[in-house]
């Protein structure tokens, strides 16, 4: 109605113009007009037309174009202010393919099977048969810096670290015994022991030349200083010759510093670049040292690390390992995490939780062949079993549970 009503104001207007013309002015006038009109529809249609054409060729290619959804990766976002965001992940719904290589998987024991040979051999007897476990993955060097095997690394002793002296090759011998392979897990930078020992080796306050100390009054291992690195290499030596044929090196990481506390504390903690650097170098220097065709260093990162964008060392087209662990613990999960842009809401089973990160990390996982590790505070067998359904549905081969 309204384009039509302007049309009328545009007649009238000429129609006024006309009086007082002759016949053969009027004539020429309305000839010169239907020219003009018509040129002018002309053009428009030979310009819009073929624009036309093309948006719906356009249109129809995008329509066609089909990305895969995975119906339990369905997630909903929301903002610090609690507000529901729609699904806007740049990983929504992509699958990289998992890359090939051996699988690993593996049944994860405690450091209290590890009080006696005994103790070692009833737990091996315990591991469920449904879970088809190749490897058994034993806990050699606790995070918080508790070794337990009888290592004879002169720091480590030194430390008073070592808890159990049980001979590794004989750990490796009994696990072979149960028809499965040895796999041995170190933690390397979440030592709160070498430092009481060897001030140098940890974290220091510049501005008063005493060690900096966490939340719970615990000294951390600095990857900025060798200590802590040659013990880990020095056992992972010493693992790899004892016959255990994978050695996961977890911990690779800084502790989570405050800004008080960046403020006191070595100036290159400020620089992500220097704080990727010297990780990464580490992980290669032990795949370089202890990695041999008979023993594979694999690192290990947290899945909310990689989610939140804390994990420093995960950046794997330089990591020199051919695999990588991703630890999807669900206590660490918790009930939320925060990219510092976006709150991810977790709930519901272990499983779910499961679902829910790895339809949010999945895409960033390339490079590497990738073997995963599901963890949580008195887990049965059954939510293990079903979390790693979750991890199995997207294309991967290797997890390690437990």
């Amino acid at each position: 109605m309204k384009q039509r009503n302007k049309g009328r104001k545009i007649y009238k207007t000429k129609e006024k113009n006309y009086h007082g013309n002759s016949f053969g002015g009027k004539f020429m006038s309305s000839v010169l007009t239907v020219l003009l009109v018509g040129g002018l529809g002309f053009i428009g249609y030979s310009t819009v037309g073929p624009l036309l054409d093309f948006d719906r060729q356009k249109g129809d290619s995008a329509f066609q174009e089909e990305v895969p959804v995975f119906e339990s990766s369905e997630i909903t976002q929301q903002d610090s202010t609690g507000a529901e965001d729609s699904d806007t992940d740049e990983g929504d719904g992509v699958f990289p393919e998992p890359l090939g290589g051996e699988k690993y998987n593996a049944t994860v024991l405690s450091a209290s099977d590890l009080e006696s040979y005994d103790t070692l051999r009833d737990a091996v007897k315990r591991i469920p048969e449904e879970w088809e476990s190749d490897f058994v993955e034993v806990p050699l060097k606790s995070n918080g810096g508790y070794v337990y095997y009888s290592t004879n690394c002169e720091e480590e002793r030194a430390a008073g670290a070592v808890v159990c002296e049980l001979d590794p090759a004989k750990i490796a011998e009994i696990i072979r015994e149960s028809g499965r392979h040895p796999s041995a897990k170190i933690s390397v930078f979440r030592d709160t022991l070498l430092p009481r020992t060897y001030d140098s080796s940890g974290f220091m306050n510049t501005k008063t030349n005493l060690p900096w100390l966490d939340s719970k009054k615990n000294p951390w291992v600095t990857p900025f200083e060798d200590t802590a690195l040659r013990c880990a290499e020095f056992m992972a030596g010493e693992l790899s010759k004892a016959g255990f044929e994978k050695i996961i090196c977890t911990d690779l990481r800084f502790p989570e510093f405050e800004n008080t506390d960046l403020a006191v504390l070595d100036e290159r903690l400020k620089d992500p670049e220097k704080r990727s650097e010297v990780l990464i170098s580490a992980v290669n220097a032990l795949s370089e040292t202890a990695g041999s065709p008979e023993s594979e260093v694999i690192p290990e990162v947290s899945a909310v690390q990689i989610l939140e964008g804390s994990a420093d060392v995960f950046k794997p087209e330089k990591l020199s390992p051919k695999s990588v662990m991703v630890n999807i613990d669900i206590d660490e999960i918790g009930d939320s995490v925060s990219d510092g842009v976006t709150v991810y809401q977790f709930s519901g089973t272990p499983a779910d939780r499961t679902a829910k990160i790895m339809s949010l990390i999945n895409f960033r996982l390339t490079d590497k062949n990738f073997i995963f590790r599901i963890t949580g505070e008195g887990l049965t067998e059954q939510e293990l079993s079903k979390a790693r359904d979750e991890v199995s549905a997207y294309g991967y081969e290797s997890l390690a549970l437990g």
